[in-house]
């Protein structure tokens, strides 16, 4: 949806995939548009609550892509961008303020967003936002009557449980390096240490 709205304001989405890092690894864009000969590069997270391990992975991760764009646009103007949707927590903001003032990039503009910060930087962009936010409250009071309990992902133990009895096959691809088991690594086993501690028990 937030890909949607980029369009709706006038800016041109570009291909996800960005290419390999120096490892082989292919690197994807949460978001990328460009406009007016500006390439926009959104690194777009849920929250900030990453743990010290993680955010220095997440940071990297954001850098690569980075210097993979420059050598991609080396002719152009990029504006590159941290968003965590939810603004209401805040737990790295001073290491990532940190690692953007000593990153060294050539003709690249960094930013940390939080919330509606993001869409504010872009042309109309804070009516986008309202429009947004009011289409997830009205979807969230529509499904307000239907009760799902889901577990933690990241330290459930039932969701432990179901990590060891996973079939290698399935295994494989959610360790991948596959966009869509990266971001569902990203999203769904951001707390907790599920995951790793699956990765020791089935090694």
């Amino acid at each position: 949806i937030v890909t949607k709205y980029i369009n709706i304001l006038g800016y041109t989405n570009l291909e996800k995939y960005l290419g390999f890092d120096a490892s082989g690894d292919k690197l994807y864009a949460d978001q990328i548009f460009i406009k007016n000969n500006v390439v926009y590069l959104v690194e777009q997270k849920i929250r900030d609550d990453h743990d010290s391990t993680k955010k220095r992975g997440q940071y990297s991760n954001f850098d690569k892509k980075v210097r993979l764009l420059e050598s991609k646009y080396g002719n152009m103007r990029i504006i590159a961008i941290m968003w965590f949707i939810d603004d209401g927590l805040k737990k790295n903001i001073n290491y990532y303020l940190n690692e953007m003032k000593n990153s060294k990039y050539k003709d690249t503009e960094i930013h940390l967003y939080y919330g509606s910060e993001f869409f504010s930087s872009l042309e109309n962009g804070d009516k986008a936002w309202q429009e947004l936010c009011s289409h997830l409250r009205m979807n969230r009071k529509q499904n307000s009557g239907e009760i799902i309990t889901i577990p933690d992902f990241g330290s459930s133990a039932e969701i432990y449980n179901a990590l060891l009895k996973l079939p290698q096959k399935h295994w494989n691809k959610l360790l991948s390096n596959d966009k869509q088991y990266i971001l569902l690594r990203d999203e769904m086993f951001s707390t907790g240490s599920n995951l790793d501690r699956a990765k020791k028990a089935r090694s």
